[in-house]
């Protein structure tokens, strides 16, 4: 379910990487190969048209791939396969990483202003799909920590607690006695 979830929120935001690459590109798809754009863009704006480019070609595969693999493992067919299959899903998720990194990497970099000027729509795509979305998973993340666990934690206590630091791992064994050996 969770690699579901994982696929299907990729696909959303590079439908919409691939949406904003095609509104710059002379051909698409074949710019995502070629490079070319339908007008000459600024330094700033090509920076981010080619991290973007990229990032939609390689996620492209990338999620083709993943795709192949939850096949191969649903159907079981080639269970000495499954070890390659493990292997091309963590390089997948390794590519994944490296390709936010870099994209991150050009967004706090590259002059804001020259790409507003010329292609605010990169802008706002490339921003919120490398910066926006970790800023948001912070947040959350804070949120959870700061109201939910310490919510989950006072719950537990109401309850009758749960175990702690003086509760036995196996509340079956006999008391251990502390001091004198026992005779």
């Amino acid at each position: 379910m969770d690699r579901a979830i994982n696929v299907g929120l990729t696909a959303v935001i590079i439908g919409w990487q691939a949406l904003t690459v095609s509104y710059h590109s002379k051909s698409f798809p074949s710019t995502l190969w070629t490079g070319e754009t339908n007008e000459v863009l600024n330094e700033a704006c090509a920076r981010v048209f080619f991290v973007m480019r990229w990032t939609v070609l390689l996620t492209f595969f990338i999620i083709v791939a993943k795709l192949f693999i939850a096949l191969m493992q649903g159907i079981q067919a080639c269970l000495p396969c499954m070890t390659i299959l493990a292997i091309m899903d963590i390089i997948a998720e390794i590519a994944k990483q490296l390709f936010f990194f870099w994209g991150l990497y050009v967004v706090l970099t590259t002059d804001e202003k020259q790409v507003q000027a010329q292609c605010p729509d990169l802008w706002t795509c490339a921003w919120w799909s490398f910066l926006g979305f970790l800023l948001l998973s912070l947040v959350f993340a804070c949120c959870f920590v700061c109201c939910a666990v310490p919510a989950m934690a006072a719950k537990a206590g109401q309850e009758g607690g749960g175990p702690n630091e003086t509760t036995p791992l196996n509340p079956d064994a006999p008391p251990h006695k502390q001091g004198a050996a026992a005779v």
